[in-house]
């Protein structure tokens, strides 16, 4: 049998996660045209990288949290395919989070407005729910 974690214990996890995740100087988000790596390293290049909101997530219940605010970006640096981003935080390595790209319907663990990413025009992240198993 598989260890089993609490409720409550996930819930404390993730409220962890997201607190380094709004460290002032360091809640970034990367979105990168290379498949999902190691959340402690990271391959491909950046396509966009955005300044997370002061408050990016609700609070955790049930064992997973979903964004709250906006997560935009209004200036695209590289063209190219969004296939993963990688969440920084302020205890790198040991805080980060990656995962997948899509737009609805593709299963992506961040849903955005459009994968095809073009330099200078805007993006919009729709969905991301972080669960603890």
């Amino acid at each position: 049998m598989a260890m089993q974690v609490s409720v409550a214990a996930r819930n404390a996890l993730l409220e962890d996660v997201a607190t380094s995740l709004v460290t002032p100087t360091l809640r970034v988000m990367r979105i990168l045209n290379a498949s999902q790596s190691s959340p402690d390293t990271q391959t491909g290049t950046v396509l966009a990288e955005i300044t997370l909101p002061s408050s990016p997530f609700a609070a955790a219940s049930a064992g997973s949290m979903s964004l709250t605010n906006t997560w935009q970006d209004l200036s695209i640096n590289t063209t190219g395919t969004a296939v993963a981003f990688r969440l920084v935080g302020a205890n790198s390595p040991g805080y980060n989070v990656s995962g997948t790209v899509g737009v609805a319907g593709s299963g992506a663990d961040m849903i955005v407005d459009t994968v095809s990413f073009i330099a200078g025009q805007s993006f919009v992240v729709t969905s991301l729910t972080m669960t603890c198993d």
